[in-house]
């Protein structure tokens, strides 16, 4: 996913605040460089199981979440596959998203539009 990084937020725990096509968030920068601003693509990791879920009607995939209070980060994509270890792979916008939906949650069908807060994600960064 291409973002451009606005904001260090806190240097230390590598918080940024980015926009991306989908939305404004705020991530943890997962790279042995200092964050910086500018652009960058970057793969989105969600450490944390998925307990609850939505579904949506909605059509526009998003990503985003309130930087400057470190609210949780609202993801909403369409649900490609749900393989049996609860590892469900979510597409949002023009990238896939893979996240682990706790053993306790019912898992979504293929096809169907979820939306889902987490605490956070983890941004790693690369060339292409």
């Amino acid at each position: 996913m291409r973002i451009e990084v606005l904001e260090i937020l806190d240097a230390e725990r590598r918080e940024v605040r980015f926009r991306s096509e989908l939305g404004d968030a705020w991530g943890v920068w997962q790279a042995d460089d200092v964050p910086s601003e500018g652009q960058f693509d970057v793969e989105i990791d969600i450490n944390e199981e998925i307990s609850t879920w939505l579904s949506d009607e909605g059509d526009t995939d998003r990503l985003d979440g309130d930087a400057s209070h470190r609210q949780a980060v609202r993801v909403r994509g369409t649900v490609q596959t749900v393989d049996e270890d609860s590892v469900t792979s979510l597409r949002v916008g023009r990238d896939i998203l893979l996240v682990e939906m706790a053993n306790e949650a019912v898992p979504p069908q293929p096809g169907s539009t979820i939306t889902f807060d987490t605490p956070e994600i983890h941004l790693y960064p690369y060339q292409l």
